[in-house]
């Protein structure tokens, strides 16, 4: 019952969005499209706790203990999610990985906290949009890769 109350939950957040944060954070959001606030959220989301998928392993380890944790298969293979912090214990990098290559939306944070980039990937690839940000939260450039390659500079 509790897990089917967990799922519900969740598609009626996805489904509805995020909701509208407030004072400093909602100034901070201002300008964001409802697309990119819901993928920051999964991805902030996505930063509380790493949990691998069956048949992987954890390895290394999350702040304090650590800087940087993933999943791998036997043999050394990284399957899952990858997550690494600053010294500062503050978030650096999220992503995915699928059989040892980057796989799905990949971000990097600057250490003041600003998003740095967004880039989704494809098999080890840049696949799709991606966006970068300066230490201000000024976009500094924005594009689209297909299978590696870059199509549209923005």
């Amino acid at each position: 019952m509790t897990r089917c109350l967990l799922v519900v939950a969740l598609v009626a957040l996805l489904g509805a969005g995020c909701p509208k944060a407030t004072s400093a954070a909602a100034a901070m959001d201002a300008g964001k499209s409802d697309e990119d606030l819901r993928r920051e959220h999964l991805l902030d989301q996505a930063l509380k706790g790493l949990q691998c998928p069956e048949g992987t392993r954890k390895v290394g380890d999350e702040p304090p203990a650590g800087l940087e944790a993933w999943c791998e298969r036997d043999g050394g293979v990284r399957h899952g999610p990858y997550r690494a912090w600053h010294d500062d214990g503050a978030k650096s990098v999220a992503g995915q990985y699928q059989d040892g290559q980057r796989d799905g939306d990949w971000a990097e944070w600057h250490v003041n906290g600003q998003r740095k980039n967004e880039l989704s990937y494809r098999a080890g690839k840049p696949d799709g949009r991606f966006t970068e940000w300066d230490e201000s939260g000024d976009v500094t450039s924005r594009g689209v890769y297909e299978n590696g390659r870059l199509k549209v500079p923005r």
